[in-house]
């Protein structure tokens, strides 16, 4: 890797742990599919890939945000393009939030990297499950604004930046800021950046590295990255930190060049925390055998 790309790297890591991070939904392994945090990603391996993902968030507590994401992407036009969808069902307490994005990215081939450029347009909807709450006063006239679910529409960009050990990538989404409906909630923008390096230690062994860092408006951020040891291109165990939170325990199990499975642990180190919030995620990809097949582990 040459000096421009580590400089880059550099910038972009100092630059995530600095920001604010995060309206959406959280997600620890988000190595073992970039296409969820980075719509450019879309097409990437050459063949259809398929992921999903199980979120039990601080399980300690009741009404803990639930979250579960389901993607596929895709190459199209001959691996000039790639598209791809996203879909997300999150809840927390009383509070049912779903996400549903489709994806269009452009692959412009350079000598020794690709530069991925991508438009994303989708919908999102907040709504409220009154059956889970007590509701003490029925004539209260909030209530009345929530009968149904609130959907709003939302457009977003992303561009990666790939070689053969590393990548750098940002998406934006929300960018319009709409109303949901006639309520007073406002989509707020967002903006991540991801930067990751994969680096062979040995013939069948592997190191990465990666930081992923959030924001959106209002001053919410957060930062976060993690490092894994790859063993035979089959077992790989991690550790990572979440700013302003605490630690990060990551596993991998790639069955074959295709079949792959995570599981992550997240615990609070933050001495002032009383709360139970340790939380579990699950991960499981599958990526279709093709003539022209990219491990997802070799970018």
């Amino acid at each position: 890797m040459n000096l421009r790309i580590v400089i880059s790297l550099l910038c972009l890591s100092l630059w995530a742990s600095s920001i604010r991070a995060q309206q959406e939904w959280l997600y620890t392994q988000f190595t073992m599919n970039l296409f969820d945090c980075n719509a450019a990603y879309a097409g990437q391996h050459e063949t259809p890939s398929f992921a999903m993902r199980h979120r039990q968030q601080w399980t300690g507590i009741d009404g803990r945000p639930i979250s579960t994401m389901v993607s596929g992407h895709l190459p199209v036009l001959k691996n000039k393009m790639g598209a791809g969808v996203r879909l997300l069902d999150e809840r927390i307490g009383a509070r049912q939030y779903t996400l549903a994005s489709a994806a269009l990215a452009y692959r412009l081939r350079l000598r020794h990297s690709t530069l991925n450029l991508a438009l994303t347009m989708g919908a999102s909807r907040i709504g409220v499950d009154w059956s889970k709450l007590n509701v003490l006063d029925t004539d209260d006239p909030q209530i009345a604004l929530w009968p149904n679910a609130r959907w709003a529409p939302f457009i977003g960009a992303a561009a990666f930046y790939a070689r053969k050990n590393a990548y750098v990538g940002v998406e934006a989404l929300q960018l319009n800021s709409a109303n949901y409906q006639e309520s007073d909630f406002v989509q707020r923008i967002q903006l991540k950046s991801v930067v990751g390096f994969h680096q062979k230690v040995r013939t069948d062994d592997q190191l990465q590295m990666a930081l992923l860092g959030r924001w959106s408006s209002g001053g919410i951020w957060q930062a976060e990255g993690n490092i894994m040891y790859l063993k035979n291109n089959r077992v790989g165990l991690g550790v990572g930190y979440r700013m302003q939170f605490g630690a990060m325990i990551l596993a991998q199990l790639h069955f074959t060049s295709q079949l792959r499975m995570g599981l992550s642990y997240d615990f609070s180190t933050q001495s002032t925390q009383q709360l139970d919030d340790r939380s579990f995620e699950l991960f499981c990809g599958y990526t279709m055998q093709g003539a022209k097949t990219k491990s997802v582990r070799y970018l």
